[in-house]
């Protein structure tokens, strides 16, 4: 699970600017860092039914050359953050181990998953939405970059007119 903030072509002005006056290492570094702060604020103050923080650990962040990536190795970050459609889940099929399962009483019973099972509709994934936690910590970032970039870049023309 991958998210980027390109920062090519986002100076366009009148006076000629050199972008890695505007565009430096601190402001790159800035972003990741102030990035990777809000997408860990959203993913604390999102419900979840068994948080290890896990998850949030897992949250990393690099930087390219006018680009700022955040990305988590975690297979299910992007089932999270995008969410699940329902479905047939035929990986059940596949168990080793019976499945257990908790019913509404509280009790656990443990069943498996059988291709007779799935043909009358059983084991169905009734899905989930998606709790965008990137999507939220893009947007918080643009707002950031954008008041930092205009100060870069008032700072810059101050400097020239000197």
């Amino acid at each position: 699970m991958q998210l980027r903030i390109n920062f090519k072509g986002i100076l366009k002005a009148p006076v000629k600017f050199k972008k890695k006056d505007i565009i430096t290492d601190k402001f790159l570094t800035y972003v990741g860092v102030q990035g990777q702060r809000a997408i860990k604020r959203r993913i604390d103050q999102l419900p979840w039914k068994r948080s290890t923080g896990k998850m949030k650990r897992s949250i990393k962040w690099e930087r390219g050359p006018s680009s700022v990536t955040w990305y988590s190795d975690l297979h299910y970050t992007e089932y999270q953050n995008y969410g699940v459609r329902p479905h047939q889940m035929d990986y059940l099929l596949k168990a080793k181990r019976p499945i257990p399962l908790e019913l509404p009483d509280g009790k656990l019973v443990f069943r498996w998953a059988t291709q007779q099972s799935m043909n009358r509709g059983a084991w169905q994934h009734p899905g989930f939405p998606g709790k965008k936690f990137f999507e939220y910590g893009r947007e918080r970032v643009r707002q950031l970059a954008r008041n930092k970039l205009l100060n870069n870049s008032q700072n810059y023309v101050k400097k020239l007119m000197k």
